[in-house]
């Protein structure tokens, strides 16, 4: 095996698994499945925030999104969200979901089932998205990374990456293409 390669592999594992002991306060990701013109995005929100801040208030802006899910306890709530009065972002949520019971995501907890259908030509690679929580104490929040006066009630904005998506079938055929080629190419290097 080439040293090169030991080499770029051991630092690829490396950086993956510093990356994942960074928790964000908030951590939101999403997979993307379908095809241009019929997009899902499926969102997953993670609470780092600390106990006994619960995330109630969740949205994302995605051009010409529409709702498709909204996983329990959370319902579908405004189309048309801004942060801006509140001391946030003048972005406009386009979808958002709320749980009314100030329950919703607890901390150390992940939810996933936000979806939004969307009729863009191509998949978003990032998003914004926006989350508050609600700590039932009323205990006033200082660890910074907010926006909103309420201190038991902070606000966060982001942006998302796609996980992983769904290859379209040009992708698969361009993988299946190039599959023999790679398979040469090792093939014929000398170890």
């Amino acid at each position: 095996m080439d040293f090169r390669f030991t080499k770029t592999l051991i630092l690829a594992i490396g950086l993956a698994l510093a990356n994942s002991a960074n928790a964000n306060l908030i951590d939101v990701s999403y997979t993307t499945s379908g095809s241009a013109g019929n997009w899902t995005y499926d969102f997953t929100v993670a609470n780092n925030v600390g106990d006994p801040n619960n995330i109630y208030f969740f949205g994302v802006y995605i051009p010409n999104g529409t709702y498709s899910n909204a996983p329990g306890p959370f319902t579908t709530e405004y189309s048309g969200w801004t942060n801006w009065g509140l001391g946030g972002s003048n972005i406009l949520y386009s979808n958002t979901w709320t749980d009314q019971s100030l329950g919703g995501i607890v901390s150390g907890a992940k939810l996933s089932g936000f979806d939004v259908g969307s009729t863009t030509t191509s998949a978003l690679a990032s998003v914004q998205w926006f989350a508050f929580t609600y700590n039932s104490n009323e205990i006033t929040y200082t660890a910074g990374g907010n926006f909103n006066g309420f201190t038991f009630n902070p606000g966060f904005e982001g942006v998302a990456n796609v996980t992983s998506s769904v290859p379209e079938a040009e992708e698969w055929v361009m993988l299946l293409l190039g599959l023999p080629l790679l398979s040469r190419v090792v093939r014929r290097k000398p170890c």
